[in-house]
């Protein structure tokens, strides 16, 4: 396979790094990643659009616009093969989103949220160059999967469904995110050095 020069947009710098190197580990190969949303060059926060999923639909509101995403992708430098849109599902139960559906299976949601993205980049046919990364509930559910085995089993508890893995992963048993001022913490490094070679591996 040749190298494919893929553009991300992600909700964070987190996911960025978790969603490239689980690309380079399916799809080896000497490609290009470029990270879209959020704009980390700037100087204060992420860039105009701002962070996480308002920032995503902000980014792809303005680039769906005439002349249109795929005019954007080509005349890129270099030019897109590849645009990779992430956004979690748990953003599916925002008020301002509300398209949440009974899960299990997560997929009826997804499907909503889908739908949403497509609205904001005025398309309706993806032409195999635009993939949506959608996790359920968030990327923290894929790092929960990989450290503790005990939730993969249904009936009685599907991963998917599980909503904010990221308190579970932060909590005294797991301890493998912090928190601050009760809320879970992302640290960059941690991610990078312990969370991500642990999802790559297993």
């Amino acid at each position: 396979m040749r190298d494919i020069t893929f553009g991300l947009v992600t909700e964070g710098p987190t996911d960025f790094e978790l969603i490239t190197q689980l690309i380079q580990k399916i799809v080896p190969g000497e490609h290009r990643f470029l990270p879209l949303q959020p704009d980390l060059s700037a100087t204060e926060g992420f860039g105009v659009h701002g962070g996480g999923w308002k920032g995503v639909f902000s980014w792809c509101e303005k680039f769906g616009a005439d002349p249109g995403i795929f005019f954007y992708m080509n005349n890129m430098t270099p030019a897109i093969d590849v645009l990779i849109i992430h956004i979690d599902a748990d953003i599916s139960r925002d008020q301002e989103i509300n398209c949440a559906r009974p899960c299990p299976e997560a997929e009826a949601t997804v499907i909503e949220l889908e739908n949403k993205l497509n609205l904001a980049l005025n398309v309706q046919d993806l032409m195999g160059r635009i993939i949506f990364c959608i996790p359920s509930d968030n990327t923290e559910g894929w790092i929960l999967a990989v450290f503790d085995s005990s939730h993969h089993n249904p009936p009685s508890q599907y991963i998917e469904c599980i909503q904010q893995p990221e308190y579970i992963i932060s909590s005294p048993q797991y301890k493998l995110i912090k928190r601050k001022e009760g809320k879970p913490k992302k640290n960059q490094s941690t991610y990078r050095e312990k969370l991500i070679p642990e999802v790559l591996q297993k």
